[in-house]
């Protein structure tokens, strides 16, 4: 039920100004990302981060220019390197060899960054570690309790004793939030995305 909602109210939501708007918060938190990435390597973490681009490959010429349309519009915004020129014919299997047929039309996205997510949590698990913090891995917090004390963590494991709880479970957020009184919008979704043509 609360995936129909959201997929109700998500409905509601697709539209050019909404997309505008939604855009807009992006590019609050994201023009702030390589900055916070290059203080984490100051600290010994996301030390595998790689800015050596991508490259974006297509079988549509029409749809490869309106990508890389995109891309330079997100260099107007701060966001992002001159995307490489568009490469097509023999010039794409040679930059790229392993490439199927299908893959016609393509260009680098200069600087777009790409890192392994599990070796960077276990450096970001090290470096608290290293800092005294103790890290309870493969632990789920049931519910959390405030007393005169402090607060209470309840996991399947026992209880936790703290002063303040992050609540930052991704998906698994509301499910406890909820416990707690509070509501959140959140629902998990895989990164995919499609495009339609209007009719």
């Amino acid at each position: 039920m609360a995936n129909g909602s959201f997929l109700y109210h998500f409905a509601r939501r697709c539209t050019a100004g909404g997309f505008r708007q939604g855009l807009a918060r992006m590019d609050f938190l994201n023009v702030r990302t390589e900055r916070l990435y290059a203080e984490l390597k100051e600290h010994g973490i996301a030390t595998g981060v790689s800015n050596a681009g991508i490259l974006r490959v297509f079988r549509s010429k029409a749809i490869a220019a309106d990508d890389l349309a995109m891309m330079k519009s997100m260099v107007e915004r701060g966001l992002s390197q001159q995307p490489g020129a568009m490469m097509g014919g023999s010039e794409l299997p040679q930059f790229g060899p392993a490439l199927g047929t299908a893959a016609q039309w393509g260009f680098m996205q200069n600087g777009e960054a790409f890192t392994n997510p599990s070796v960077l949590v276990d450096q970001l698990i090290a470096s608290l570690r290293g800092r005294g913090i103790e890290a309870l891995e493969n632990t789920v917090a049931l519910d959390v309790a405030e007393d005169r004390g402090g607060l209470r963590v309840l996991t399947a494991d026992g209880e936790v004793r703290a002063d303040k709880c992050l609540l930052a479970m991704g998906a698994w957020s509301r499910d406890l939030a909820s416990q707690l009184g509070l509501r959140i919008t959140h629902v998990p979704g895989k990164g995919y995305s499609f495009s339609v043509e209007p009719p």
